[in-house]
């Protein structure tokens, strides 16, 4: 009974252990990841602000270090990615790419993946993200600031007017904001809206494992797979013609039917 009760303790020293490692070595490096960020998020304001004139460059010169800075920031994290489909990306470029948004990292996956080319879509509260908010309101990335619907609008018909001229994409997040439990939520519409004004295919780009890696409120990285898939383009072509909640219904749809099940909300399960 001794040598059982024995044996026991020590299994759960060596959890207890094993777990203050993994948390140790996940704040070790969100701390490298954010030295990182600082210094090279430093140089590349640096940069924008000697070219603001142009909004072309900026946003030609940010995809390129976002590529870059992507990947390094991934590997430190020490998750693996699986990325299946990633012909796709470029196949139908320039495109119209729509993800699911679970956690912090997911934009760092987006980041690396993301074709050169890409201008992002964010709510006006990634501006207060240290280091990487000045970036992007230097960047030339459009803003939403979903609190005034008519500039909103204006700053849309802007970008639409700079992807045609300069064969860009677009990348966005449907759904708005992080999920905070991981779970699909419902879409806003405004890639409809794009796409209807540029005649861009959408793309959906789909990230599971991530909503595991950096959990809302936590300050560790924990090491997990994180798979991304990238499914089918979506012909956008007749949508000018198609009622727009029948457009946006389908595409959840399309990617409740390709997301893990404990990713999809109850009701949709």
């Amino acid at each position: 009974m001794m040598n059982t009760s024995v044996a026991e303790n020590k299994s759960e020293y060596s959890i207890d252990s094993t777990q203050f490692t993994e948390r140790r070595s996940g704040f070790l490096r969100q701390i490298l990841g954010g030295v990182f960020m600082a210094i090279t998020f430093s140089i590349h304001a640096l940069l924008l602000v000697a070219i603001l004139p142009s909004r072309i460059a900026r946003l030609r010169a940010t995809s390129l270090f976002a590529r870059f800075v992507g990947k390094i920031l991934v590997l430190i994290s020490g998750c693996p990615v699986a990325v299946n489909g990633r012909e796709k990306l470029v196949q139908n470029k320039p495109a119209i790419y729509i993800a699911n948004h679970t956690s912090a990292f997911d934009l760092l996956v987006a980041m690396w993946l993301m074709p050169y080319g890409t201008s992002g879509v964010a709510k006006r509260q990634i501006l207060y993200i240290p280091f990487f908010g000045l970036v992007y309101l230097l960047s030339g990335h459009l803003i939403v600031n979903r609190g005034n619907t008519n500039k909103s609008i204006e700053s849309m018909n802007r970008l639409v007017k700079l992807v045609k001229k300069h064969n860009l994409s677009i990348f966005i997040w449907p759904e708005g904001t992080r999920s905070r439990d991981g779970k699909l939520q419902e879409f806003k519409k405004g890639y409809i809206h794009l796409a209807r004004q540029t005649g861009l295919p959408v793309v959906p780009f789909l990230i599971t494992g991530c909503h595991q890696v950096w959990k809302p409120g936590k300050h560790t990285f924990h090491r997990n797979l994180v798979t991304v898939n990238v499914l089918d383009h979506i012909d956008t072509s007749n949508w000018p013609n198609r009622p727009v909640d029948a457009i946006n219904t389908e595409t959840h749809q399309c990617f409740e039917q390709n997301l893990p099940a404990d990713l999809v909300p109850p009701k949709a399960a």
